[in-house]
């Protein structure tokens, strides 16, 4: 039995057995260990940006959502967590914005609202070749 299997589940936000059910579906399909679902986009990116911690530095698509730009910009530049936005299609310039301090790159493929269509394979090379000699000096999370 797995730990969330193992909630009570009296209050629908700590659990229920639809939720359950798509979660362990999308572990399953992405060859994961677990699978979470949240009840909206900003939800969901609110998750991850709580991985960050004051000093790391988000690189993001410059045609993102406006919910997450505004929450990027508003909210987490706030909390010590720098925010680059560039374009994703500019693979050089993408590359030219990663610091040694870069915790998350952020794509939108298409991006909201221009439908540009960025790399994402290429985006990820670039990304693994830039760090691959600092996996041990810095917070890498690859």
């Amino acid at each position: 039995m797995l730990w969330y299997q193992r909630r009570v589940r009296d209050y629908s936000r700590a659990g229920n057995p639809t939720r359950t059910a798509f979660e362990e579906c999308i572990a399953k399909m992405e060859g994961g260990m677990y699978g979470f679902a949240a009840s909206s986009g900003l939800a969901a990116t609110s998750l991850i940006i709580n991985l960050l911690k004051a000093g790391d530095h988000i690189l993001c698509c410059d045609d993102v959502y406006g919910g997450t730009n505004r929450y990027f910009n508003k909210v987490v530049s706030r909390f010590g967590i720098d925010i680059t936005m560039c374009d994703p299609v500019d693979l050089e310039l993408l590359e030219t914005n990663i610091r040694d301090n870069t915790a998350l790159v952020w794509l939108e493929t298409p991006t909201n609202p221009m439908l540009k269509i960025c790399d994402i394979k290429s985006v990820v090379e670039m990304v693994n070749r830039k760090f691959h000699d600092k996996k041990e000096k810095t917070h890498y999370r690859g």
